[in-house]
């Protein structure tokens, strides 16, 4: 988790200064950080409320500036109705030339996450 401190703050405060060079250049606040392979950034964004045009700002902003190799924003309530008409608009949920923002929510029925894309 690094959303109260820029990414390369956390990692080198946690002794990943590994991690912390492949960051250094984002002054961004994602609420969860992963590396995959040593070099790869993903970003999950989680949210309480229904997701709208809002939350998918402030995490395509981030996948502007660091180009995740995935980016996930979710929520504990199905937001399913709201996403339809943005789900159908690519230029909302693209970043780099072939990657999109994934949507899920919280089922709690089935006690998992449920993606839209």
């Amino acid at each position: 988790m690094v959303a109260d401190i820029d990414m390369s703050d956390y990692f080198a405060r946690s002794g990943l200064e590994q991690y912390s060079e492949i960051t250094e250049d984002f002054e961004i606040r994602p609420d969860i950080v992963g590396i995959i392979d040593k070099k790869k950034i993903v970003f999950i964004e989680s949210k309480i409320v229904t997701l709208g045009i809002k939350e998918i700002g402030q995490l395509l902003g981030y996948c502007l500036v660091a180009n995740p190799e995935l980016a996930i924003l979710c929520s504990t309530k199905n937001s399913s109705g709201n996403l339809t008409t943005i789900l159908t608009h690519e230029n909302l949920t693209k970043y780099d030339n072939d990657k999109r923002i994934k949507f899920g929510y919280w089922d709690h029925t089935s006690n998992s996450m449920l993606f839209l894309n």
